[in-house]
C-alpha cells in the first residue's frame, strides 16, 4: 500500500513540474493547458465565461488501444455469427 501512495505521489509531483510520466504497459501521464473560452449554460442557454485551466491526460499506449480494438471487433463477429463469450472461452 505505501508503495502505491509514494508512486501515485511521485507522479503527482511530477505532473506539476510540467512532466510527462511513461508507465510502461500502461499508459503516459500529461498536463494539458486548455485556454479560456466562451461556453453556454444548457438551461438557460446565457453565454458563460470558462476560465483558463490545466487537465491531467491519460494516454493508452497504442498497443494496448489496438488489442482493444481487435478484442471489439472479435465480439462484434462472435455476436453476429451466434456465439457467446464464457470468460475466455468462445461457445457455439
Amino acid at each position: 500500500m505505501l508503495v502505491l501512495i509514494l508512486s501515485a505521489a511521485t507522479i503527482s509531483s511530477a505532473l506539476q513540474n510540467g512532466e510527462s510520466v511513461s508507465l510502461v504497459g500502461f499508459g503516459t501521464f500529461a498536463v494539458k493547458a486548455c485556454a479560456a473560452r466562451d461556453g453556454r449554460n444548457p438551461q438557460t442557454g446565457a453565454t458563460i465565461k470558462i476560465a483558463a485551466a490545466s487537465v491531467t491526460l491519460a494516454i493508452q499506449h497504442a498497443q494496448r488501444c489496438q488489442k482493444q480494438e481487435q478484442s471489439k471487433q472479435l465480439t462484434q463477429t462472435a455476436r453476429i455469427n451466434g456465439v457467446r463469450q464464457l470468460g475466455t472461452i468462445w461457445c457455439k
